[in-house]
């Protein structure tokens, strides 16, 4: 982890805190006294949300992890993106993961929910990995309104909901793609 003050012009380093992992995403959360969340991607232990509320060595896994439920026959290959809700939703938490998914618990991960209205999207049969794999890699929460966010999909483009996550809307009109068939999906 590299640190500065408010001037960026001296920087310091601390860890590694998860050796032999790749962390995508790593994120403040000033909620509740603060804590750091971060998205893990482990070989060997798989794909886990850890937090630390000392911003130094003590990490701790979340309650749970997101997993997709067995019926759907899918597993989360990667965590790609971990945010905390809005000052309004204590406890709250998203994640993104490929394959493109998007998952909201309660209580910091206990348990994870798959948001089935994106996972359900009547274009999904449509969308096609892009280099980095079909991986929810960002969101965006509306700060005024809790049931409003967008969230991007490498090669898909991005959705948005005002329904929180029950229904999508595709947010690429006009927007042009140079490697489908279709320019402008």
């Amino acid at each position: 982890m590299l640190s500065s003050d408010t001037s960026r012009r001296e920087w310091s380093l601390a860890g590694p805190y998860s050796a032999s992992s790749e962390v995508f995403h790593f994120v403040y959360d000033p909620r509740e006294g603060g804590r750091t969340i971060a998205a893990v991607n482990q070989m060997v232990w798989g794909q886990e949300i850890q937090i630390t509320e000392d911003l130094e060595s003590t990490w701790l896994y979340g309650k749970g992890q997101p997993r997709f439920s067995e019926d759907t026959g899918r597993t989360v290959d990667r965590l790609w993106h971990v945010e905390p809700g809005r000052e309004s939703e204590p406890g709250v938490l998203y994640a993104g993961a490929q394959p493109a998914a998007f998952f909201r618990p309660e209580d910091y991960g206990d348990p994870w929910n798959e948001v089935a209205g994106l996972s359900n999207h009547p274009t999904r049969d449509q969308w096609q990995p892009g280099l980095g794999g079909l991986c929810l890699y960002s969101m965006v929460l509306d700060p005024s309104d809790n049931d409003r966010f967008w969230v991007g999909i490498s090669a898909v483009g991005v959705f948005g909901t005002s329904d929180s996550g029950d229904s999508w809307q595709a947010m690429n009109q006009d927007v042009r793609a140079d490697f489908p068939p279709d320019l402008f999906p």
